[in-house]
């Protein structure tokens, strides 16, 4: 049983690093496209099309090790006149797979400890420490800052010093921001895209989460141009990023990151959604399907 657990979760996990390569090396092709579209379904489609190698390999493995389960994909091949999954098992799996799964928990362990529980914590001293206004939570700080922090219930933050700065349209501009992080779930949208690539190196993986967070707040920058034009969101983008500190890397900034091309994009014509593009993640699924029958007979062959 220890033998058969272990084969399953060395194939689980060397799949899912193989597919994961595999559309990091074709990533450059599939963001020329993100470019394309607006910010709000770039950043949708990026976050799918990182979620492919995981959902990818536990369908591969599930048709590997329970054909049953898949029989509609798994060409129907009794031996003996019974049919009976297939799927190799091996001794000499257990240390590499143990090695694999260490590697992978260690990497969700960092993910969770430097994202997750310290934003939660933050959270929870920020609101304490915080006077509740109507749409957000003034925080008695003379540095300019303005970010939401939470993953499943968030709020949005915002320093005595900036209110004292900024004047009734830029405040109602930058909580629009802020609330379309809230509405978009964008930090907890963070955490998944660097839980979806944790079998990669971060030097792989760095530019597909770089790119969806500058996609977020892109996003979030069209959602404030409802309430201010596109030339006054530029102007207090920059405008923040000279007087805002840096904020925590788990909470999501009005102006920390990106500036200079979030006011490029900003001083555009905004790309519109192409619904059409979702079938390019149609086709990886249906491919990734339809590779179960012949992995499923390739193994059968080796085992």
């Amino acid at each position: 049983m220890i033998e058969w657990f272990a084969s399953v979760a060395l194939m689980l996990l060397g799949l899912w690093f193989v597919l994961a390569s595999v559309l990091r090396l074709v990533y450059p092709a599939f963001r020329v496209l993100l470019h394309k579209v607006s910010a709000a379904q770039a950043s949708l489609l990026l976050l799918l099309y990182a979620a492919l190698p995981v959902v990818g390999s536990i369908w591969l493995v599930v048709s590997l090790y329970w054909p049953d389960v898949a029989r509609w994909l798994v060409v129907e091949h009794c031996h003996s006149g019974l049919c009976k999954p297939h799927g190799p098992v091996n001794s000499l799996a257990i240390v590499p797979a143990l090695l694999i799964a260490l590697f992978i928990c260690v990497r969700l362990a960092q993910k969770v400890r430097q994202l997750y529980l310290p934003a939660q914590r933050l959270l929870k001293q920020l609101r304490f420490v915080g006077n509740a206004k109507q749409d957000y939570i003034e925080l008695p700080e003379d540095q300019v800052a303005a970010f939401t922090v939470g993953v499943w219930q968030s709020d949005i933050f915002l320093s005595s010093g900036l209110l004292q700065r900024c004047d009734e349209q830029d405040i109602a501009t930058i909580v629009a921001h802020e609330k379309a992080h809230q509405q978009r779930y964008d930090n907890l949208r963070r955490i998944l895209m660097s839980v979806l690539l944790s079998p990669l190196p971060g030097t792989w993986s760095r530019q597909l989460i770089e790119d969806h967070q500058l996609m977020c707040e892109k996003a979030c920058d069209q959602a404030a141009t409802r309430v201010s034009d596109p030339e006054s969101v530029a102007e207090l983008i920059i405008k923040l990023a000279r007087w805002q500190q840096p904020s925590p890397a788990y909470a999501s900034a009005f102006a920390d990151s990106h500036a200079r091309l979030r006011v490029e994009s900003l001083l555009q014509s905004s790309p519109q959604a192409r619904p059409s593009l979702y079938g390019l993640l149609v086709v990886g699924v249906v491919g990734l399907l339809l590779l179960a029958d012949p992995l499923h007979h390739l193994l059968e062959g080796w085992h």
